[in-house]
């Protein structure tokens, strides 16, 4: 039941059809057949068609619907089993008028059920082709800001979507294309004051946006005894980007907490500073 027809099957049928009608001068010179089968192998239509035609023969293929095998079907009078000369059994399908608009049994091999994949298919590739679009969206979204600073041309469109969105486009962020140069920390000659001054460089082609700076004091084991975190307000930058290819002067002047370290313990000897740019 399951095994399609073959073109094997197409030609044995064709040889045993000419062979029941003889080939003399009272044969017909033209017959027809109607195949009947619950599949038909891929390509088969035209390939036996063509075999068919070249021997004399029309041939159609008539897929069987499935519900042939529910035994109500001959019990409500929807089947009729008849048997012919020429033929071994030839099987009536009869379709109320509802059921031979849906197609079930149609020319060529084809069914509706046939038609009702083809829209699954088509379904599945429109929404395959839709989560393509909200995957890239997503990943748009995320990569708004690399994507404005590579592409300075698309910035007007993506402020729009984010606009729409309600996000924001602002400058990249890579802390490894920022370089700290020229750095100083000196002890002020009055009190306990520090100052110190430092240069931010930008080493990318591309606006980058101001890091921020976690400054360490270090004992003379490099151990270290304070810690802060400097962000771009601190240091005269807040909201500002850091141009292509350019450096940004800073300077910060700052008192430790009454020479006490966290624990309140009195602080060593400051000794030396470690300067990391970072965003935070």
């Amino acid at each position: 039941v399951d095994a399609p027809v073959t073109m094997a099957d197409v030609t044995s049928i064709v040889a045993e059809f000419r062979r029941a009608t003889g080939t003399g001068k009272d044969a017909p010179t033209r017959s027809g057949v109607d195949l009947l089968g619950w599949d038909f192998a891929f390509e088969l239509n035209e390939m036996a068609k063509q075999q068919a035609g070249a021997a004399g023969i029309d041939l159609r293929l008539v897929r069987i619907p499935r519900e042939v095998l529910e035994p109500k079907a001959v019990e409500q009078g929807e089947l009729a089993f008849a048997q012919q000369e020429g033929l071994v059994l030839v099987l009536a399908v009869h379709f109320d008028q509802q059921a031979t608009k849906g197609g079930e049994l149609t020319e060529g091999g084809r069914s509706a059920g046939g038609h009702r994949h083809r829209s699954w298919r088509v379904v599945l590739l429109v929404l395959a082709i839709v989560l393509l679009l909200v995957l890239a969206a997503q990943l748009l979204y995320r990569q708004r800001d690399a994507v404005a600073a590579r592409h300075p041309a698309l910035r007007p469109a993506l402020a729009s979507l984010c606009h729409v969105a309600g996000c924001a486009i602002g400058p990249l962020r890579r802390p490894d294309a920022i370089a700290i140069e020229g750095a100083s920390f000196t002890h002020a000659q009055d009190g306990d004051r520090y100052r110190l001054a430092f240069a931010l460089r930008n080493q990318a082609d591309m606006p980058l946006a101001m890091p921020a700076i976690e400054l360490s004091l270090l004992d003379a084991q490099e151990r270290a005894v304070v810690r802060r975190v400097l962000l771009p307000a601190d240091f005269g930058a807040a909201g500002a980007a850091l141009p292509a290819l350019s450096e940004h002067a800073g300077a910060v002047s700052f008192a430790l907490d009454d020479g006490a370290g966290s624990d309140g313990e009195p602080l060593p000897r400051i000794a030396g500073y470690a300067m990391v740019a970072f965003y935070p």
